[in-house]
C-alpha cells in the first residue's frame, strides 16, 4: 500500500492540456523544451499555458510503486477505458493528482485531476 508520506509538494509552472494513460486530468510538465518536443512533435504548433499553485501530489516516479498503486486503484474501481480508476484513487487517498516517470514523453510528468489547486498566469 502506498503511504501518504510519498507526496511532493511543489510549484508547477509548465502546462499542456491532453489526456493519456493515466485519466483525464490537467497533464504538467516543468520542461517546457521537453513538453514541446514531445507534444508538438507532428509538426502542428502547440500553446504551452504556464499554471502556479501548491497542489499535493503523490510521488510515484518508482515504477514499483506506481504499478502497486494503479493495482489497488483497479482493484477498487475496476479497469476502464478512461482510466478514471487511477484519478478516483489518487483523490479518495487525498492528493490532487500525480506524480510519475514515463519514459517514452517528457520523462518527468504531473497529472493534477483536483484542477482547483492552480491558477492560469498565462
Amino acid at each position: 500500500m502506498i503511504s501518504d508520506t510519498d507526496t511532493v509538494d511543489e510549484t508547477i509552472e509548465i502546462v499542456l492540456l491532453g489526456e493519456s494513460g493515466v485519466g483525464r486530468g490537467l497533464y504538467l510538465g516543468k520542461d517546457r523544451s521537453a513538453l514541446n518536443n514531445f507534444y508538438n512533435s507532428d509538426g502542428e504548433e502547440g500553446y504551452i499555458q504556464k499554471y502556479i499553485g501548491f497542489p499535493n501530489f503523490i510521488d510515484l516516479t518508482n515504477p514499483m510503486k506506481y504499478n502497486q498503486f494503479e493495482h489497488e486503484a483497479i482493484l477498487k474501481y475496476g479497469k476502464d477505458e478512461a482510466s478514471d480508476y487511477m484519478k478516483k484513487y489518487t483523490l479518495e487517498k487525498g492528493f490532487d493528482g500525480i506524480r510519475y516517470y514515463d519514459p517514452s514523453t517528457t520523462g518527468e510528468e504531473f497529472v493534477l485531476y483536483n484542477i482547483d489547486k492552480v491558477k492560469l498566469v498565462s
